[in-house]
């Protein structure tokens, strides 16, 4: 309890002020610092949907073309085939981490359903990783990260373009652990304060 109060207060304190360092001194991949505490909504999701925690995982077709291409097309697909909607217009609830089988979904079911496709079209799981970020507007989002060897790309509900992570504007706060997708890890790029984030709840 004491630790969400502090990071509450920390990300008050931080409110539009903080500052993006520029894409020339960040480094191509997100640096992680120690365990978060994962999002709320994602709490008990690894039972319910395994292949987003790295096990039970089908794979249709093995990767037999470029990795971020693949990416743009899934992106762009489920960008044109999910309608935004919230969790509290659909389900009644603040925060439901669910695949988007109705058409509709938020942040969360557009990130789910794009880590799932990529799956199947034969990325490995542990280079798509569920990442949460602060936008310019200082809401909390959630996005998918695909990590390749050149960079960290962004796949957004929110932008059609499949973005290098240090173009997004977007701050991030936290990202699946690689090594055990059931758990996470704090992020701290340079320029940024001590991450003691608060990212229980994403709001797009």
């Amino acid at each position: 309890m004491r630790r969400v109060s502090l990071a509450a207060a920390i990300i008050a304190a931080w409110g539009t002020c903080v500052s993006f360092a520029s894409a020339e001194v960040l480094g191509p991949h997100l640096e992680t610092h120690g365990p978060a505490d994962p999002p709320k909504g994602f709490v008990g999701f690894c039972d319910t949907g395994p292949w987003a925690c790295g096990s039970n995982i089908s794979i249709r077709k093995r990767l037999r073309t470029d990795i971020r291409q693949i990416a743009i097309d899934v992106n762009n697909r489920v960008n044109r085939t999910i309608k935004p909607e919230t969790d509290l217009e659909q389900y009644g609830v603040e925060e439901r981490w669910t695949l988007p089988v109705s058409g509709k979904g938020d942040c969360e079911d557009y990130a789910l359903l794009k880590k799932k496709m990529l799956i199947e079209r034969g990325v490995p799981a542990q280079r798509l990783l569920l990442t949460v970020v602060f936008t310019p507007k200082n809401e909390r989002h959630l996005v998918l990260v695909l990590r390749t060897n050149e960079a960290d790309l962004v796949l957004d509900n929110l932008e059609q373009r499949v973005l290098d992570w240090r173009k997004t504007g977007y701050r991030v706060v936290a990202i699946q652990n690689p090594a055990d997708e059931s758990h996470w890890l704090l992020v701290k790029p340079y320029g940024q304060p001590d991450p003691a984030h608060n990212v229980a709840t994403t709001k797009n």
